[in-house]
């Protein structure tokens, strides 16, 4: 029975697939299918169309929208999405799949260990800092070795990978022009809005390289404020409003030596332009934001239907 399908966004990578595949195929234990979504050519010099799904998605398709097209292949429960460069531990994935088996979950976290240094860890999932308006690594740099690792509830994922019951990851509708910095993390903030838990699970690792974020000041700057506003519940406190002017203000200033300062202040508008359209009402009910809308979610699947597919 298929449980768990990976699906691999290739977005611009293509030299680390191979890397990436190898270590999944290595891994993978029964019930699991790969899915990767091309945004070039690819050889297949080892013959693997025999044994994955490829999907032809044209050049330039960014990871949101691939990750749409992957999805729309899923036949398992679980997806684990494992955007390409990034690269997945041996037995990586059976105790992530038990998890599951408790009907609130809805993603799971794996533990992200740097590529260089896999006993160093990278992110034990990922917080905001609504303050500064960006994504912080949880626990970066500590020693695997001398670490325990608690299994916390609501944190967001890393760009390196996560896992997600499908039916929910489809409920939530991802602008497919998201940046790779903040896509997982908004589909974590999805589902933990519709009422439901994220889990890190720490015997789960995932060796994650360390890619620059994009050069796109623009870019940049609209995904982190539409990603700021998605982060409220509600309206946001006076106190708590001043400080965000403020620190867009100091963002504004700092890119005028770079001369990034127009790219800066329009990247901004754009990422709050969609404000008005934000509706949040109690937890699963409907959703909706610049990034995502989510329907009432179905029922959580029993620990039978998990293993099922």
């Amino acid at each position: 029975m298929l449980r768990l399908s990976v699906l691999i966004p290739v977005a611009g990578r293509l030299s680390y697939l191979e890397d990436t595949l190898l270590s999944v195929l290595e891994a993978q234990g029964e019930g699991c299918r790969v899915i990767v979504v091309l945004d070039e050519p690819y050889a297949d010099p080892w013959g693997l169309k025999e044994e994955l799904r490829f999907i032809e998605a044209g050049p330039g398709c960014p990871v949101g929208r691939a990750i749409q097209l992957g999805l729309a292949e899923v036949e398992t429960p679980i997806t684990f999405i494992l955007p390409c460069g990034h690269e997945v531990d041996p037995r990586w994935a059976e105790q992530a799949v038990e998890v599951f088996r408790d009907e609130r979950v809805a993603a799971v976290v794996p533990l992200v260990v740097r590529h260089d240094s896999p006993g160093v860890v990278a992110a034990a999932g990922m917080g905001y800092r609504q303050d500064l308006g960006r994504l912080v690594p949880l626990q970066a740099g500590v020693s695997c070795e001398n670490t325990v690792f608690a299994r916390r509830t609501q944190i967001l994922p890393h760009p390196a990978g996560a896992f997600f019951r499908t039916d929910y990851l489809r409920e939530i509708e991802l602008d497919p022009e998201l940046g790779e910095e903040w896509i997982l993390a908004a589909a974590g903030q999805g589902v933990q809005l519709a009422g439901y838990r994220t889990v890190l699970e720490p015997s789960s690792r995932v060796r994650g390289r360390n890619f620059a974020c994009s050069a796109d000041a623009f870019r940049n700057a609209r995904d982190a404020e539409a990603f700021f506003w998605h982060w409220w519940d509600g309206a946001p406190s006076l106190p708590a409003a001043a400080r965000h002017v403020g620190h867009l203000l100091g963002r504004a200033v700092a890119a005028l030596p770079r001369g990034e300062f127009l790219a800066e202040l329009s990247g901004r508008l754009k990422g709050a332009g969609n404000v008005s359209q934000r509706s949040v009402t109690h937890p699963r009910h409907k959703v909706s934001g610049p990034h995502f809308s989510m329907l009432q979610a179905s029922s959580p699947r029993s620990a039978a239907q998990v293993g099922q597919g």
